[in-house]
């Protein structure tokens, strides 16, 4: 079983409502999230946040109260004051600025070795404690996707299936269930929650009315909010 698969517009099929208390809106908002920061968004798939699934999914998204804020400043994103839809061209220059390199100093590192580290170098510690929970799981990367293990979107993902997996036995394996969420916990604190606000910081420095300082702002509001849905089962 592989981690970031190509992108699907099914991914921000919605249901009646969302609700971060349940882990398949969890597991759904945090696979979505992974899909945006793996790669530049083309224009086909930006073009169904203007008029498309994306923009009904950012409308149910921003039903939920302690993400209201943060998504709505994602919407104005993507659609400014003059009513210009974003560009995907000029998304990907962001993108690459931001997250490649191409801002030299500036840029952006996407791995949490980057910040757990004592010399701040990529591929230590935290990229081999990643890569071996997703070979735990049974799990790799996309031949497609070439980047460490501890890469923002590959992370994300993984704590989706970790969630998603302790929901799904919680009723025919209470015992295979409490371990899955044990890990699933641990991990979102010892690892996501651990830098991602850094990253965060680092993005919204860079990129404070752009559409990756907006997304990243959004995705420490959705770990703070999981961990409190967490810590409230205990």
């Amino acid at each position: 079983m592989t981690l970031m698969g190509q992108y699907k517009e099914k991914n921000m099929t919605t249901n009646d409502s969302l609700t971060l208390a349940g882990a398949e809106t969890r597991g759904q908002l945090f696979r979505w999230l992974s899909t945006l920061f793996v790669r530049e968004l083309d224009q086909k798939t930006l073009d169904l946040y203007h008029r498309g699934a994306g923009k009904d999914f950012l409308k149910q998204m921003a039903a939920i109260p302690a993400l209201e804020s943060d998504v709505t400043a994602l919407q104005k994103v993507l659609v400014r004051e003059d009513n210009m839809a974003l560009d995907a061209l000029a998304l990907a220059s962001e993108y690459g600025y931001l997250f490649l390199g191409g801002g030299g100093p500036q840029s952006v590192s996407p791995y949490e070795s980057v910040y757990t580290s004592k010399n701040g170098s990529m591929f230590q510690e935290a990229e081999q404690q990643t890569r071996e929970i997703l070979g735990m799981q049974g799990l790799g990367i996309s031949k497609e996707i070439r980047e460490p293990a501890d890469h923002i979107a590959i992370q994300l993902e993984l704590f989706a299936h970790l969630d998603e997996m302790a929901d799904s036995v919680a009723s025919t394996d209470a015992e295979s269930a409490s371990v899955l969420k044990i890990q699933a916990k641990t991990f979102l604190e010892n690892h996501l929650l651990n830098w991602v606000p850094g990253f965060s910081a680092n993005c919204l420095a860079q990129d404070p009315d752009g559409f990756y300082g907006a997304l990243a702002r959004l995705t420490v509001t959705i770990l703070n909010e999981s961990n409190l849905y967490f810590n409230q089962d205990n």
